[in-house]
C-alpha cells in the first residue's frame, strides 16, 4: 500500500479466490487509507460446475 500511495494512486485492485483473506485484508487497508478498492473474486471452474452455489456467493460477497 505504501508503494501505491507513493505513486499517487487513488485506488487498488486485488484478485483472489472466493472468501479470500488477502482480499479482505487489502480492502480494509485500502479503506483505512481513504482509497478505493476493487476486488476481483474468482473460483475454479471445476468447483463452480460441482457446486453452482459458489458462483452465487460471488454475487453477494462485498467488503
Amino acid at each position: 500500500m505504501a508503494d501505491a500511495l507513493a505513486q499517487g494512486a487513488d485506488s487498488v485492485i486485488t484478485v483472489g479466490l472466493l472468501q479470500s483473506n488477502n482480499c479482505c485484508a487489502s480492502a480494509a487497508a485500502v479503506k483505512y487509507l481513504n482509497m478505493d478498492c476493487h476486488v476481483i473474486l474468482c473460483t475454479p471452474k471445476n468447483l463452480a460446475d460441482e457446486d453452482p452455489e459458489l458462483t452465487r456467493n460471488l454475487l453477494v460477497s462485498a467488503w
